[in-house]
């Protein structure tokens, strides 16, 4: 007999049997041991693809790549997502999701909601700081304008999560009086959300523009606490003194009678009668000790004269013709 030709062994092949074949299933115990091994590739899959995707973006990030990062085989990419586009939305669905879970373990201070709202920004800036691969991810699909995140049925689901921790802060404060009763959960997270998103996703290039370093501690630790008060000069319905004292700001507002005059307090005084005045006296009062007098024939129009200071009338013109006509 001839002997039976030997075929490599592809464990990619026999993970997809394993996982689909019904006798395996009936195996006491099997269903537990193989859902969970399902359960680890899969897992193994999608945080490779964070990685690749994070560091050489959508285009480049090739299906072997990920696959070889994972440990795993190309076949198994397509079996557990269909394609690499939808593994590049499951990526998108993961790291918000993770995102969520981290938020879900804050303790939150809904009985002092303006320290709730410092922790809340505390978090999102550290956890930006934490997870630069959640910032990169974000700028690669924006500049894809957003086609993979548009095909996920889940993110409007986790993006509700998120806005709503904000609301709740919201309402502690609006029952307490202290944040203002027209102020939306959704600008909320967008202005929290974009200042650091922006600071971080654009490091390098501001970092050059500026001529400073961006990611030194002292540099963050300062946008952090800009991001704070921003935030809550938002929501706040009257900023108390110690903010002021804080920030070193003003927390008067710009138009009370108080800010007005010192602003003309500021001016400089005005000179009697200058609109009269003429260029001459200007230079000559420049050297002088006296003060600057308008004379009474340019004094402005409506003023009362006392008898004696009274203009003399201009002299009467002469009339030229007549003269003209006397000359022989």
């Amino acid at each position: 007999m001839a002997a039976r030709e030997s075929r490599p062994f592809n464990h990619a092949n026999e993970e997809i049997k394993t996982a689909m074949s019904p006798t395996a299933a009936r195996k006491p115990g099997a269903t537990g041991i193989r859902a969970k091994q399902a359960q680890d590739t899969r897992a193994k899959i999608l945080k490779a693809a964070i990685k690749v995707f994070a560091k050489q973006g959508y285009a480049s990030g090739r299906v072997e790549i990920i696959s070889k990062a994972a440990r795993s085989h190309d076949r198994m990419i397509y079996y557990y997502f269909g394609s690499k586009e939808q593994l590049f939305v499951e990526v998108l669905e993961t790291i918000y999701t993770q995102f969520n879970e981290a938020e879900s373990k804050l303790d939150l201070d809904l009985g002092n909601p303006v320290r709730g709202l410092e922790q809340m920004v505390e978090f999102v800036w550290q956890y930006y700081l934490d997870h630069p691969e959640f910032v990169t991810l974000l700028s690669s699909e924006n500049l894809h304008q957003g086609k993979h995140a548009k095909k996920s049925s889940k993110l409007k689901e986790i993006s509700g999560y998120a806005i709503s921790v904000v609301q709740k802060l919201l309402d502690a404060g609006k029952a307490q009086r202290v944040f203002r009763a027209d102020i939306k959960a959704r600008d909320v997270y967008l202005l929290i959300a974009s200042l650091g998103y922006f600071y971080n996703a654009n490091q390098y290039t501001l970092g050059a523009f500026l001529g400073e370093p961006l990611m030194d501690k002292a540099a963050l630790a300062h946008w952090r606490e800009v991001i704070k008060d921003t935030v809550l000069r938002a929501v706040r319905l009257q900023l108390p003194a110690d903010v002021d004292a804080r920030t070193g700001h003003d927390a008067a507002p710009m138009h009370t009678p108080a800010r007005k005059a010192a602003r003309y307090k500021k001016r400089a005084p005005c000179i009697t009668g200058a609109r009269s005045v003429g260029m001459a006296s200007l230079r000559r009062a420049k050297h002088s000790s006296e003060p600057l007098k308008a004379s009474p024939r340019h004094r402005p129009r409506g003023t009362v004269y006392r008898r004696d200071e009274r203009p003399s009338s201009p002299p009467a013109r002469r009339n030229k013709s007549r003269f003209a006509a006397a000359l022989p």
